[in-house]
């Protein structure tokens, strides 16, 4: 699966890009946990302190990375190989949003975070995979984008 970084605003940009006709030197890669921003900090003091993710990611401090995938319980065992290939590689910042209460109960089961997404607009779809239904394809990538918004509002990197 592709991994992309998205990084949020409070943290570190990367350095820039050099002038044109310039060779860039390889630069050494620091992992650097970002400072929560203040809006962060405001938001997760609203919130009683609680970050609203599952636990045990609700004890993380804003600025964390933390790997974030979907799926129902059609795709499961893409998830759980993705989730036990993270925990391989000494991962545990993870969580699945499921889309589904199969998918929901299949995460408890393996001791995985997850979140419940609402996803009424897709549970009615005419394909267990999604991008078999291109309609609901569509509900379910805007669905993602929020989840995703909704994480790195909180003050958090997501690698998705």
């Amino acid at each position: 699966l592709p991994v992309t970084a998205v990084q949020h605003p409070a943290t570190p940009a990367a350095a820039p890009r050099p002038q044109a006709g310039i060779v860039a030197q390889p630069q050494p890669v620091k992992p650097v946990p970002g400072p929560a921003s203040d809006e962060a900090k405001a938001l997760a003091a609203a919130n009683g302190g609680a970050s609203k993710l599952p636990p045990p990611l609700d004890k993380l401090e804003p600025g964390t990375d933390i790997f974030v995938s979907f799926s129902s319980a059609s795709m499961s065992p893409f998830a759980l190989n993705w989730v036990a290939n993270l925990r391989r590689a000494g991962i545990h910042e993870l969580m699945v949003g499921a889309l589904d209460e199969g998918m929901t109960k299949i995460c408890e089961e393996h001791g995985i975070p997850t979140l419940s997404i609402e996803a009424n607009s897709i549970k009615n779809r005419g394909a267990a995979n999604l991008r078999f239904d291109y309609s609901a394809y569509k509900r379910m990538a805007a669905m993602k984008v929020q989840f995703y918004s909704n994480i790195l509002r909180l003050g958090f990197n997501v690698w998705a």
